[in-house]
């Protein structure tokens, strides 16, 4: 911007540190015949990034150069070729070995892929070869196959192929390999038992839920799962366990995590107690009461519950005691159950059940009243009554000396004194008098039925009772005489 300028000098020095490669011109292995064939030198040949291309250097081994070769000339020969370029990077030596034989040997040629590839448990199919010799010509059928492939556990497994020529005096055998890979590609699956959410109580020694591995290669593979992360159960918190499934082969398969908040348990300490109300009754308060729980968002929800339907639900907020209001003014007479559910990373803990009874009052239905009742003869008295929370009580009583009223037991010819009904079998002299029910259930209420007067009334006396049967018997004779005159006339 100001017009000043400044320059420096750098030195960049380019080195050359690739090595060179070498090519061996023809084949690396060669067989000569004696008295046949001569041997002729091909050499070899190396590129370099930076030199270009050139002829290698020869050394090793001279083959003889007799042509065609001697029987002195039997043997075999390692021809090598190297060469370092202009930067002192040396490269692989590579070799010809020549064979100068007085018998060709045959040449095994080996059908298909070499090497062979297999999936774990993909069956080994053998591609084929051929034997053919330059003298005794297919020899196919007399090569030996030795070696074997078990493609249910990877691995490197070689198959020999040998085969001899018939030369009687110089027979030649040739050795051919072929390398099979059998491969375990499969990744391994991971079954986590129990939650992957889970709480833990403070203090408790860890104790995993359980997990296993399968590999379609190998199998069982639950020994080889790796367990990585921290877990301390003496401090409270949450913490990730990764449970990752691999194989012999070093194929590891998709990992899962289970996370464990660690801290106290929830446990209620006081569950809903029962309650008894009448439908004008004020209105009371259910509660429940709790220590511990592991909440975290999602899990920190609470529910009331009557039978079987959520009257109330929230969230916790660091309350350890739940309330419910109940208006009995809302609700039909009958029986509820009411309990609390809290929902936290460990479970949904339920509460035990409040029971709760709602009724109207006790009221008379059917009353009872003044009689007469004739002395000797059965006589009973009821009555009904509606409402009132659960069982409802009766009392029968009769009023005694000075007024006060006394309650009856059964006994004698007096029976049902506990229940609706009060019964004199018969009704004797010194039943009559005044008497009332009273009625009461199990809460609150008490009622009384009217106050009856039972007065005693004498029935006809015995010999009355004969005297008039005896009038109707004569009655009954003087119309019989009366017919029987009419018939006469």
């Amino acid at each position: 911007v100001n017009g000043n300028s400044n320059s420096a000098t750098a030195t960049v020095t380019v080195r050359d540190v690739t090595a060179p490669v070498i090519t061996v011109t023809g084949t690396e292995e060669v067989f000569l015949k004696i008295m046949v064939d001569c041997y002729t030198e091909l050499g070899a040949t190396w590129t370099d990034a930076c030199d270009g291309t050139g002829s290698a250097l020869i050394g090793g081994d001279t083959v003889p150069s007799n042509c065609p070769l001697q029987v002195s000339d039997e043997g075999d020969y390692i021809v090598t070729y190297d060469y370092t370029d202009s930067s002192g990077n040396v490269a692989v030596q590579k070799t010809r070995i020549v064979h100068v034989v007085r018998n060709y040997p045959p040449v095994i040629t080996l059908l298909g892929d070499n090497p062979v590839v297999l999936d774990c448990k993909e069956p080994y199919v053998e591609a084929g070869y051929t034997a053919i010799d330059p003298e005794d010509g297919d020899l196919t059928s007399e090569v030996i196959v030795t070696g074997e492939v078990d493609p249910n556990t990877p691995g490197t497994y070689i198959i020999e192929y040998k085969v001899t020529d018939h030369d009687p005096q110089y027979p030649m055998t040739t050795i051919k390999y072929r390398t099979v890979e059998v491969v375990d590609t499969d990744l391994p699956t991971l079954t986590l038992y129990g939650p992957t959410l889970l709480a833990w109580q403070l203090g408790e020694p860890w104790v995993d839920p359980g997990y296993s591995a399968v590999d379609y290669c190998e199998g069982d593979v639950t020994n080889l799962v790796e367990i990585t992360g921290l877990l301390d159960v003496n401090t409270p918190g949450a913490y990730t366990l990764t449970y990752t499934p691999k194989d012999s082969s070093g194929n590891a398969g998709e990992s899962k995590e289970r996370t464990i908040h660690v801290g106290n348990l929830l446990q209620f300490v006081e569950h809903p107690y029962d309650v008894d109300a009448y439908t004008d009754s004020n209105t009371f308060e259910l509660s429940v009461t709790f220590t511990g729980g592991i909440f975290i968002p999602g899990y920190d929800t609470y529910a009331w519950y009557r039978g079987n339907d959520v009257v109330e639900s929230g969230n916790i907020t660091g309350q350890n005691t739940l309330e419910l209001v109940v208006d009995p003014t809302a609700l039909q007479p009958g029986t509820y159950l009411y309990r609390a559910e809290i929902t936290d990373v460990e479970k949904v803990h339920i509460s035990g059940n409040g029971r709760v009874r709602i009724a109207n009052h006790l009221s008379i239905t059917a009353d009872i009243s003044d009689a007469v009742v004739i002395l000797g003869e059965n006589y009973s008295m009821s009555v009904q009554v509606s409402g009132g929370i659960g069982e409802i009580h009766y009392q029968w009583q009769k009023a005694g000396p000075g007024k006060a009223w006394v309650n009856l037991t059964d006994g004698g010819n007096i029976s049902g004194t506990s229940t609706n009904t009060l019964q004199f079998t018969p009704f004797e002299v010194g039943d009559g008098g005044q008497y009332r029910c009273v009625i009461s259930d199990e809460y609150l209420d008490v009622i009384y039925s009217n106050v009856a007067t039972l007065t005693e009334e004498k029935g006809v006396p015995a010999v009355n009772i004969i005297g008039l049967g005896a009038i109707a018997a004569l009655t009954a004779l003087a119309g019989v005489f009366t017919l029987r005159r009419r018939s006469r006339q």
